[in-house]
């Protein structure tokens, strides 16, 4: 497998696309404005992009005997998007797609307006998969602290749902002490419960409602000459929403197939780098996790503002363009060390932790506060109490503190992009045997033995501009306009971490920004 660098080759969008994006608001923001008598923005799209490759091999093992596989037919579904061109009507020998997910239908931005009531069903699914996703707000934490506390140099930005998926579908075609030691990292008590708590967070995440996007897409790949169990591919589809392919592992038919496939599932942004990825010839079989997420401010950052400045990196000073919105909000947080604030989009929410003058990020991150909140969902709740003048007053919280302030928000534009071993992360999640020739237990999959995971890296890339980013409104719980005579100037304009949280407060994308 040669994943490369898959996300250096993310581009701008193209401006039409951009424009189409920002005709309307979304349903969902028109009724925020309403209860706060704001009017409706207009919105932006941006995009960030990650995945993760799980490759692996088959070193011959003489002992015992094989269990029987299965090949199924050819899936009578209809291919995914962009693989007809690629595969006969019967598929092939050399890149044949075995099976498909059905993805939900979602009602267009337009239905829900013209329907309040449709958006009930799809409510109470959200709901379901946040209450699942708190579950594994512990996975999501360690995985972020792993895999940036350490970056004192250069920027770093990894998406921890995406690492979830992966590992979640790397459980579901192990099994005996691999598959244990995966569902102990991940927090579960056996693989049906993974499966449905899985399927629940896809749910949450997921949106294509021809507005906003967030699609994790998931796809097993097997070499064409290895028996696999056909209930574990179905398994895979019905839970993870995983397409499954065979083929000839080196071939150009199934390097093609693999491209396209990544293309579709990352909205064509990584086209340059998806057209150059191979299959090693001795590939047994892999596994590709994806994210594809776009979305757009409350309120973008006027182009007018922004201007060059001086980003303060550990490597010394460089200039940078800095986007700022005066009177951005009207809440900050502060805890031992560090403050942060919050910006509003759509989906979900964009944080940014800014270490005090002479705090490194690593200080920062080791903080139990900080920790203890990337872990936790945010609920406003949790900061506020009513008072007995039937007030609403600010309480500490998870070791932070609230603040009332005109915020005025400066940070730079942003274009993070890198690609992250993730094979010493998950070591030391626990999971050891799937990386051992010569204990690793895939026969939930193929009664193949000397099957082991080769490879394990995630490329992600993330870019901030004036027009958006992810996020979600945090003036759902104030009510009226606030009368503030704080006013604070928050200037990302040193090394600093970001959180990008999508519905339900998912942590999608997490970063450190030592230089934009």
């Amino acid at each position: 497998m040669k994943p490369d660098k898959l996300m250096d080759a993310i581009t701008e969008l193209d401006d039409a696309l951009l424009n189409e994006a920002a005709k309307a608001p979304s349903p969902e923001q028109i009724l925020a404005a309403k209860r706060a008598r704001r009017r409706p923005l207009i919105f932006r799209m941006a995009a960030a992009a990650a995945a993760v490759a799980l490759a692996l091999i088959l070193v011959p093992v003489f002992t015992g005997q094989e269990t029987p596989g299965t090949h199924p037919s050819s899936s009578e579904k209809k291919p995914d998007p962009g693989t007809e061109e690629i595969l006969a009507p019967a598929g092939s020998e050399k890149a044949r797609l075995i099976a498909q997910p059905v993805y939900p239908e979602e009602w267009t931005w337009q239905q829900v307006q013209d329907n309040p009531a449709a958006r009930e069903p799809s409510y109470a699914g959200r709901t379901s998969g946040m209450e699942a996703a708190d579950l594994y707000r512990g996975f999501f934490g360690d995985m972020m602290l792993l895999l940036l506390s350490d970056q004192e140099e250069k920027s770093a930005v990894m998406s921890p749902v995406n690492i979830f998926m992966a590992t979640a579908m790397l459980a579901e075609i192990t099994d005996g002490q691999t598959r244990q030691e995966i569902l102990n990292a991940l927090g579960v008590s056996d693989i049906e419960q993974l499966r449905e708590q899985a399927a629940k967070i896809w749910g949450l995440c997921y949106k294509d409602d021809g507005r906003e996007k967030t699609i994790l897409g998931n796809s097993l790949w097997l070499s064409g000459d290895l028996p696999f169990h056909e209930g574990t591919v179905k398994q895979l589809a019905d839970h993870y929403y995983a397409s499954s392919f065979t083929g000839e592992m080196g071939s150009q038919e199934y390097d093609r197939l693999l491209q396209k496939w990544l293309t579709d599932m990352t909205g064509g942004l990584l086209r340059d780098q998806t057209e150059s990825i191979q299959f090693a010839s001795d590939t047994t079989l892999a596994l590709f996790s994806t994210v594809l997420f776009q979305t757009k401010w409350n309120n973008e950052f006027s182009k007018q503002s922004t201007k060059a400045g001086t980003f303060h990196a550990p490597s010394g000073d460089t200039e940078a363009q800095f986007m700022s919105a005066q009177h951005d909000s009207t809440l900050y947080y502060m805890a031992d060390g560090y403050r942060f604030a919050f910006r509003g989009t759509r989906q979900g929410q964009v944080w940014f932790f800014l270490p005090d003058e002479g705090v490194s990020i690593s200080e920062m991150m080791q903080k139990e506060s900080f920790r203890e909140f990337i872990s936790t969902r945010y609920d406003a709740r949790d900061y506020y109490v009513k008072g007995r003048d039937g007030n609403y007053h600010f309480v500490t919280a998870h070791g932070v503190t609230p603040h009332s302030a005109w915020v005025n928000l400066t940070v730079p534009k942003l274009d993070v992009s890198c690609e992250i071993d993730l094979t010493d992360a998950i070591r030391k999640m626990g999971v050891k045997t799937a990386f051992a020739s010569g204990e690793a237990d895939y026969s939930s999959i193929t009664g193949k033995q000397g099957v082991f995971l080769r490879d394990a890296v995630q490329d992600t890339r993330l870019v901030m501009d004036e027009e958006g980013i992810s996020a979600a409104s945090y003036v759902e719980y104030l009510e009226g306009e606030p009368v503030l005579d704080e006013e604070i100037d928050f200037i990302c304009d040193r090394p600093f971490f970001l959180l990008v949280t999508g519905a339900g407060e998912m942590p999608l994308f997490a970063g450190v920004v030592n230089e934009p």
